[in-house]
């Protein structure tokens, strides 16, 4: 069985927390670029920030600031879907 330390799962969370980023910013893009265009950039954007993720998944402070982008965007995204 393979065991996994932190600094890999540090470098793997940053690939991933980085592609979420990129989704969470295509998010209100989505609204502005309907059809299939929109949908292109989301995914675009997604692919970038898994990129920048893996360019950068040696830093640790890019992990936690990942990790604070994401939590910020999510919340801003919620509260902005809640209040319509």
């Amino acid at each position: 069985m393979a065991t996994f330390s932190f600094s890999q799962f540090r470098e793997i969370a940053c690939v991933g927390l980085s592609a979420v980023t990129g989704f969470l910013i295509g998010v209100p893009l989505l609204a502005l670029t309907p059809g299939p265009l929109g949908v292109v950039v989301l995914i675009t954007l997604a692919i970038i920030g898994g990129v920048v993720g893996f360019r950068k998944r040696r830093q640790p402070i890019f992990f936690y600031v990942s990790l604070v982008s994401v939590l910020f965007l999510s919340s801003v995204i919620l509260k902005s879907f809640v209040v319509q």
